[in-house]
Formats: C-alpha cells, structure tokens, sequence
C-alpha cells in the first residue's frame, strides 16, 4: 500500500519512526528493501501497530507484505542481539558455557 492510502495514525507513526533514524523514508519501509535499518524500523512499526490490536492480516495489508511474514517480523529480535550457532566454550574457570 502507498503511504498516502495509509490511515493517518500509521502515517504520523510511520513518519515519527523515521525521522528518529533519519537514514530511512516511508517509502523504503513499506517497499522490498532488506538493509537491517529499513527492516529494524518496519520490525518497529509491526510490533506497534499489534500492540495496538491489529491482526497480522491487516498489518500485512498495510505493509505489502504476507501474515506470515509479519507474524515473524513481530517475533524476531533485532540483529546483533541474537547469536546464531553459538558453540559453547569453557570459560577462565575451566567451566563450559551453555
């Protein structure tokens, strides 16, 4: 969806994100792009607009993108916060970290 086929609120809300960045426009956050920044403030934008009782449906809706993919935009942390395969190793006291 355009941004200006948005309701306002998601509009105001939408714009508030991304003047906090100010690397990011609307426009990228509602398109296909997979930068981490876009996609840390469009991750920010689902999670608001389910806090505020939106299905992931029309969260989809607005964001061009599938449920399913909001469903795990909203589920996901945001990079470098979570490592992935991380192989556990002892630490100075001989003790194995798990």
């Amino acid at each position: 969806m355009s941004f200006d086929r948005l309701p306002r609120e998601i509009r105001e809300t939408l714009r508030l994100l991304c003047s906090r960045s100010q690397l990011v426009t609307p426009g990228e956050v509602l398109g296909r792009s997979q930068h981490k920044f876009v996609v840390d403030i469009r991750r920010e934008l689902a999670r608001g607009l389910r806090q505020r009782g939106l299905s992931y449906p029309e969260i989809g809706r607005y964001l061009d993108r599938h449920h399913t993919a909001v469903m795990h935009l909203c589920a996901g942390m945001p990079r470098g916060q979570r490592v992935r395969g991380e192989i556990p190793c002892p630490d100075e006291s001989g003790i194995w970290n798990m």
